[in-house]
């Protein structure tokens, strides 16, 4: 009695929001021989409410949104996340795809779920996709590698369709590096470029670019940490196009690659499976 005379009475009503549940995203393509693979690993939810951003949540996602007297139609607008490059800690949304906006009809104390799609931008170009179904595949092996890139169709090592690559490294043959066939090209301009691949491996593996002009130099974007279960990496080419294409830079070529750390790894053999490789500017 003492408090509540000295002390504005709390009211529970005033601060009970309502609820919105993101399990996930689902991915719709408009056409999936040009724009590759629609499986993802999106691992957040950039949500905007009423055009005032509310903020980054982890997949799923349990989302207070508005308060008591805050409840009918809401415009929801919600755009997939990602773990740039792999890491934990670097996490933005995922520029090539727009965002899926709803109308909500918001309840206080009621939880909508919601299953956004993601679509990439029409204005998106996709310059390479190679889900290596067939045996000819847009990757090969440099001649300086100690082992070749393979393709399998056993189906317990296949992530996504009739086919999956692999190369296997060891003591023997540690090193294997395989170059992207063709050349690409990028606008002249700061437009988000991204490497989308997905993979298993037994040891770490390097992503990078050539970047081919009068003379060659190579670059490494990132290193990918070895992986028992199938997974997809976002790698952000951006900077280093936006760094060089204004140069002397005609073009460049991806490589992937590894040379065996026998100390830290031990003698092998290890193996590396890729699928579903997708450029995306």
């Amino acid at each position: 009695l003492v408090l509540l005379g000295s002390c504005e009475v709390f009211d529970p009503q005033k601060e009970v929001p309502a609820y919105v549940y993101i399990p996930s995203f689902d991915v719709e393509l408009e056409d999936p021989l040009v724009q590759g693979t629609a499986e993802h690993n999106f691992s957040d939810v950039w949500i905007t409410v009423d055009q005032e951003p509310l903020g980054a949540f982890k997949l799923p996602a349990l989302i207070p949104v508005g308060q008591e007297g805050e409840g009918g139609i809401h415009e929801l607008s919600l755009r997939p996340g990602i773990k740039l490059n792999g890491i934990n800690a670097t996490r933005l949304e995922y520029g090539p795809m727009r965002p899926d906006v709803l109308e909500v009809d918001l309840k206080t104390l009621e939880t909508d779920t919601l299953i956004p799609t993601a679509r990439y931008y029409e204005t998106e170009v996709f310059p390479w996709v190679e889900d290596f179904e067939n045996p000819g595949f847009s990757l090969e092996a440099k001649d300086d590698s100690d082992t070749g890139l393979y393709r399998t169709t056993q189906d317990s090592l296949v992530f996504e369709g009739a086919g999956s690559a692999y190369f296997t490294v060891d003591s023997d043959r540690p090193f294997f590096e395989c170059i992207s066939t063709s050349n690409y090209e990028f606008p002249k301009i700061n437009n988000p470029v991204f490497l989308e691949i997905h993979y298993k491996a037994e040891v770490p593996f390097v992503v990078g670019v050539y970047a081919n002009g009068p003379s060659v130099s190579q670059q490494a974007i990132v290193t990918v940490n070895k992986k028992d279960v199938w997974n997809k990496i976002y790698v952000n080419v951006t900077p280093h196009v936006v760094s060089l294409v204004n140069g002397n830079v005609k073009d460049f070529t991806f490589f992937i690659g590894t040379l065996l750390d026998v100390n830290q790894h031990g003698p092998g053999p290890h193996t590396v499976y890729l699928d579903n490789i997708k450029l995306v500017y």
